[in-house]
């Protein structure tokens, strides 16, 4: 396509996604020429087959390389919903005949380097925390935008990279663990040096919908079982490159929380009797601990699809102690951590575990719990900038509900699904204290 189609192509996209300069009239009849160019912009005329499919494909790569896209008649930034077009473009190729029989090893590779580098701009564009303004709260808009935006690009790479990988993992994408998993600056896609972490988030996504597709009913229909166990196998033989990256990211950013609400909890005094650099600098520490939690938040709903599809020897045998991670974390109840933990850990309890495994749960939540109560505790006396107006102990102690209804259940699961185990009293005496401490 020359520069006046592509032109064209991103005049259609900017009315359909609704970006158009204020005051711009936009008609239905216009909103329908738009839908239908795009429609059948990607389709294929089945009398050319992989041909017609590869000049669809190669418009997509050039619109992916592209770090910006600008409609000229209306002089709008089109960069999100292009690249969200194009990757749907691709993904929709990438189910269809055409790649999984007909495309050759050598453009498939081009193909996920085309989106691998989609990717490296999207993490090569990172930014420092979401700044303050003046009256110690308020965010720059358009910061917070194109914080979004990177979100929805980075979440359609994900499942791109996906698809590719239960169709070409591990035969044909030998080098998934490098291409994916290892740091950015090596050549891979793990980040978590910019603002939001979006390499990492990339990478965590993508994990998740792999093992998805390849494990759940729901998602797996149109993957053969032969091409389910093939990538599987694969994983399973690549799991400490999938293992020790997420464990060093839950350590790092876990300390980093520490070390903000350490600094948070040290000042002593509510916002309004900070000045405006204190104000400033309290709540550039907020982002910084916010930012933390969701990266946990994030890695720990990726460890609750691995806890609930993936071996168990994953959790226990694989030199990374992720249960004791996960009893650890119960202590955080910033950002839902305490309750992903214990998602993770209500996943464990529902497989079939055995004797030496169940029975560390069981004596060890009790304890994590208690800790868990203490941090609380503290965290409710010591940081009066951030506490709320009222701190009725009961309105306290409602804000806890969702974290003792979870516990409930992980500690009815134990007992339920593991009766062989429970048969003794002292072990029934030892659940039950979980129930009511």
């Amino acid at each position: 396509m020359d520069e006046a189609q592509i032109q064209n192509l991103l005049r259609s996209i900017a009315i359909s996604s609704g970006m158009v300069m204020p005051g711009t009239q936009i008609s239905q009849n216009d909103r329908l020429t738009a839908f239908h160019f795009l429609e059948q912009f990607k389709k294929y005329d089945p009398r050319n087959g992989l041909r017609e499919a590869q000049r669809v494909i190669s418009v997509c790569v050039d619109l992916l390389g592209r770090s910006a896209h600008v409609h000229l008649d209306q002089g709008v930034d089109v960069t999100t919903p292009t690249k969200v077009y194009a990757l749907s473009c691709i993904s929709d190729f990438i189910v269809t005949n055409y790649y999984g029989n007909d495309l050759s090893d050598n453009d498939r590779t081009a193909l996920r380097n085309a989106v691998r580098t989609c990717a490296k701009q999207l993490i090569s564009m990172g930014d420092g925390p979401a700044p303050s303004g003046s009256s110690g709260g308020s965010v720059n808009n358009e910061q917070i935008q194109r914080q979004g935006s990177r979100r929805i690009i980075g979440a359609k790479i994900s499942a791109v990279l996906a698809n590719m990988a239960v169709r070409d993992f591990p035969q044909r994408w030998t080098t998934f663990a490098s291409d994916i998993l290892a740091p950015s600056d090596q050549g891979g896609l793990w980040n978590t040096t910019d603002a939001e972490g979006i390499g990492a988030k990339i990478c965590l996504e993508c994990l998740s919908f792999i093992v998805e597709d390849c494990t759940d009913s729901d998602f797996n229909s149109k993957i053969s079982t032969t091409r389910r166990n093939d990538v599987l196998t694969g994983l399973n033989e690549i799991s400490s490159y999938i293992l020790a990256p997420i464990f060093q990211l839950l350590s790092d950013e876990y300390s980093l929380l520490l070390q903000t609400k350490q600094y948070l909890q040290g000042q002593g005094r509510s916002l309004q009797q900070m000045n405006h650099e204190e104000r400033a600098a309290y709540i550039s520490e907020q982002s910084k601990q916010q930012h933390a939690g969701h990266v946990l938040f994030q890695a720990l709903k990726t460890m609750e699809v691995f806890c609930h599809y993936m071996p168990l020897e994953w959790f226990t045998t694989s030199g990374y102690d992720y249960v004791a991670v996960f009893l650890h974390l119960l202590r955080e109840p910033r950002c839902h951590i305490q309750l992903a933990s214990l998602k993770c850990l209500d996943e464990l309890a529902q497989r079939k575990l055995d004797l030496e495994l169940w029975f560390r749960l069981i004596n060890s939540i009790p304890a994590a719990v208690q800790e868990a109560n203490a941090a609380t505790a503290t965290d409710w006396a010591s940081d009066p900038a951030s506490s709320s107006d009222n701190n009725n102990p009961k309105d306290k102690l409602v804000e806890q509900l969702p974290f003792f209804r979870s516990l409930s259940k992980v500690a009815s699961q134990l007992l339920y699904s593991h009766v062989a185990h429970a048969n003794d009293k002292s072990v029934v005496s030892l659940l039950l204290s979980i129930l009511f401490y």
